[in-house]
Protein backbone atom coordinates (compact mmCIF):
# COMPACT_ATOMS: atom_id res chain seq x y z
CA UNK A 1 0.00 0.00 0.00
CA UNK A 2 1.54 3.27 -1.18
CA UNK A 3 0.73 6.33 0.86
CA UNK A 4 -0.51 9.11 -1.36
CA UNK A 5 0.34 12.76 -0.99
CA UNK A 6 -2.11 14.47 1.34
CA UNK A 7 -1.81 18.30 1.38
CA UNK A 8 -4.04 18.59 4.42
CA UNK A 9 -1.34 16.93 6.52
CA UNK A 10 1.05 19.74 5.59
CA UNK A 11 -1.50 22.41 6.43
CA UNK A 12 -2.26 20.77 9.75
CA UNK A 13 1.46 20.63 10.48
CA UNK A 14 1.75 24.39 10.36
CA UNK A 15 1.46 25.75 13.84
CA UNK A 16 0.92 29.31 14.94
CA UNK A 17 4.63 29.61 15.66
CA UNK A 18 5.67 28.55 12.17
CA UNK A 19 3.16 30.94 10.60
CA UNK A 20 4.46 33.78 12.81
CA UNK A 21 8.02 32.88 11.85
CA UNK A 22 7.10 32.95 8.16
CA UNK A 23 5.48 36.37 8.58
CA UNK A 24 8.61 37.60 10.38
CA UNK A 25 10.81 36.40 7.53
CA UNK A 26 8.57 38.18 5.01
CA UNK A 27 8.66 41.39 7.08
CA UNK A 28 12.47 41.27 7.30
CA UNK A 29 12.72 40.73 3.54
CA UNK A 30 10.40 43.68 2.85
CA UNK A 31 12.43 45.87 5.23
CA UNK A 32 15.64 44.87 3.47
CA UNK A 33 14.14 45.41 0.00
CA UNK A 34 12.80 48.89 0.86
CA UNK A 35 16.20 49.85 2.27
CA UNK A 36 17.99 48.56 -0.83
CA UNK A 37 15.69 50.45 -3.19
CA UNK A 38 16.08 53.65 -1.20
CA UNK A 39 19.87 53.36 -1.21
CA UNK A 40 20.00 52.76 -4.96
CA UNK A 41 17.46 55.49 -5.76
CA UNK A 42 18.97 58.35 -3.74
CA UNK A 43 22.24 60.21 -3.63
CA UNK A 44 24.12 60.82 -0.39
CA UNK A 45 26.06 63.82 0.87
CA UNK A 46 29.28 61.79 0.64
CA UNK A 47 29.78 59.25 -2.13
CA UNK A 48 31.23 56.64 0.22
CA UNK A 49 28.03 56.62 2.29
CA UNK A 50 26.11 54.79 -0.43
CA UNK A 51 28.66 51.98 -0.42
CA UNK A 52 28.80 51.82 3.38
CA UNK A 53 25.00 51.65 3.69
CA UNK A 54 24.84 49.04 0.93
CA UNK A 55 27.13 46.76 2.92
CA UNK A 56 25.43 47.63 6.22
CA UNK A 57 22.05 46.37 5.06
CA UNK A 58 23.58 42.94 4.43
CA UNK A 59 23.57 42.47 8.22
CA UNK A 60 20.27 40.70 8.80
CA UNK A 61 17.55 42.76 10.53
CA UNK A 62 19.97 45.19 12.23
CA UNK A 63 21.41 46.61 9.00
CA UNK A 64 18.12 47.75 7.42
CA UNK A 65 16.88 49.07 10.77
CA UNK A 66 20.05 51.13 11.20
CA UNK A 67 19.69 52.49 7.68
CA UNK A 68 16.06 53.45 8.18
CA UNK A 69 16.86 55.13 11.50
CA UNK A 70 20.18 56.82 10.62
CA UNK A 71 20.73 56.64 6.86
CA UNK A 72 17.76 58.81 5.90
CA UNK A 73 19.50 61.80 7.49
CA UNK A 74 22.56 61.37 5.27
CA UNK A 75 20.77 61.61 1.94
CA UNK A 76 21.04 64.70 -0.23
CA UNK A 77 17.92 66.77 -0.25
CA UNK A 78 16.37 67.15 -3.67
CA UNK A 79 15.63 70.62 -4.92
CA UNK A 80 12.00 71.56 -4.70
CA UNK A 81 10.37 71.45 -8.09
CA UNK A 82 7.92 74.07 -9.21
CA UNK A 83 4.82 71.91 -9.02
CA UNK A 84 2.27 74.58 -9.81
CA UNK A 85 3.88 75.60 -13.10
CA UNK A 86 1.11 74.34 -15.43
CA UNK A 87 -1.51 76.15 -13.38
CA UNK A 88 0.30 79.43 -13.06
CA UNK A 89 -1.19 82.36 -14.96
CA UNK A 90 0.64 85.56 -15.64
CA UNK A 91 -1.25 88.70 -14.87
CA UNK A 92 -0.69 91.68 -17.14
Amino acid sequence: MNPSFDPTAIVQGLTAISVAFLLLIIAVFILWFVSLLDILKNEFKRDVNKLVWFFTITIPVLGPLLYLLIGFEQKEEKEAEDTDFPHRRHRI
